[in-house]
């Protein structure tokens, strides 16, 4: 049984995973409502909690914002490479690959792993992660726009401490006209 203990964290993970499953295939529930409370209540709290309950050591952030610049670099690079040889040109081809998913699979993942310090580390990249989603994502799908406004979920919002010239969050680009928003800017 030696050989189980690491494995252990990512079992956890896909064991939580597996339950989630079956009880989705057992008892139909609409996510809708699920979703908004995770994005607009749960993730916010966890990123203030992980971040509030430690102090962070700047040599730890600095680590974390160079390792994340690098690993964005020369996935951008690899991006770029397989456009030019292949002649695909695709921006929604792009961004699922340069974002990785760093909240809903690696907080629980580095808390399981390294417990509270890693997932303090774990939240820390995920915020970095959301803002350049939310800042350089956005850019990257707009670049054609002169219309282009920062806007995402709150954990964004609250952690960079962004607003807009009338002190509200602006909510769409010019590519969204017609389609209506029911998020509403912040007051």
């Amino acid at each position: 049984m030696e050989f189980i203990k690491p494995l252990s964290p990512v079992l956890s993970v896909f064991l939580l995973i597996a339950s989630g499953f079956v009880f989705a295939h057992w008892k139909k529930i609409n996510l809708a409502s699920v979703t908004e409370i995770i994005v607009y209540l749960g993730t916010p709290s966890l990123v203030f909690s992980a971040l509030a309950g430690k102090a962070l050591v700047a040599e730890d952030i600095l680590l974390l914002f160079v390792g994340s610049a690098l690993i964005f670099s020369v996935v951008g690079i690899l991006i770029v490479v397989y456009s030019v040889v292949f002649g695909f040109h695709s921006r929604g081809f792009a961004l699922p690959i340069l974002f990785m998913n760093a909240g809903n699979m690696g907080i629980p993942l580095a808390l399981f792993a390294f417990g509270p310090a890693g997932m303090q580390r774990a939240t820390l990249l995920y915020v970095l992660t959301a803002f350049l989603q939310y800042s350089l994502g956005i850019y990257m799908t707009t670049l054609d726009s002169s219309n282009v406004t920062l806007y995402g979920p709150p954990t964004l919002i609250h952690s960079s401490g962004f607003k807009g010239k009338s002190g509200a969050i602006p909510a769409r680009s010019r590519h969204c006209e017609g389609h209506e928003s029911r998020r509403q800017p912040l007051s």
